[in-house]
């Protein structure tokens, strides 16, 4: 029976050593489980850090994208306004009294003799008596004169004066047309 003690022995330790390893593997199973639960936290906590960064950033860049096309509504709107006012002056200017003597005045002190004298097809019809010897073209502008001669041009239309002007008083106009954001 010593070789029956012997074995029952060696199985003996064998299990009290399969229960030691089974026992530390269970510590071990709960301690990486442990581990991995505080990973998955931590990940989880920075990717909703991460998110709510995210999230603020496109929010904020969404606000002021919005802002930015307020903007360019409102000045788009005011410049609408400054062209309004000037296509009344340029109404009001061909409709003055005034209007034929000074594209008149404009022809007599800046064309030459032998230059081309260039007008809207109202303007040539309403000036024909004041342009007699003079060689007349019609042009396809709103009124006022381009004066040709050879290669060079000089442009007094009507379109070009009011341009000019409105580039340089376009500022002094908003200030008078919108004074609530000037201040």
């Amino acid at each position: 029976m010593a070789t029956k003690e012997l074995l029952d022995r060696i199985a003996g330790d064998a299990r009290d050593r399969l229960a030691a390893v089974r026992a530390e593997e269970t510590k071990e199973v709960v301690v990486i489980r442990g581990r991995l639960e505080a990973e998955v936290a931590k990940l989880r906590g920075e990717a909703r850090t991460r998110i709510e960064r995210e999230t603020s950033l496109i929010t904020e860049r969404q606000r002021s994208q919005a802002r930015l096309d307020e903007r360019k509504t409102v000045l788009a709107a005011k410049w609408r306004v400054i062209d309004r006012a000037f296509d009344q002056a340029r109404k009001r200017v061909l409709e003055s009294k005034e209007y034929p003597t000074a594209v008149a005045s404009i022809i007599e002190n800046h064309a030459p003799g032998d230059s081309t004298v260039m007008l809207s097809e109202a303007d040539a019809s309403r000036l024909a008596s004041k342009l007699a010897g003079r060689k007349v073209e019609q042009a396809a502008i709103a009124g006022g004169v381009v004066i040709r001669q050879g290669r060079q041009f000089v442009d007094y239309s009507l379109d070009v004066t009011l341009g000019a002007l409105r580039n340089e008083l376009a500022g002094e106009l908003a200030r008078v047309l919108f004074p609530e954001e000037s201040k």
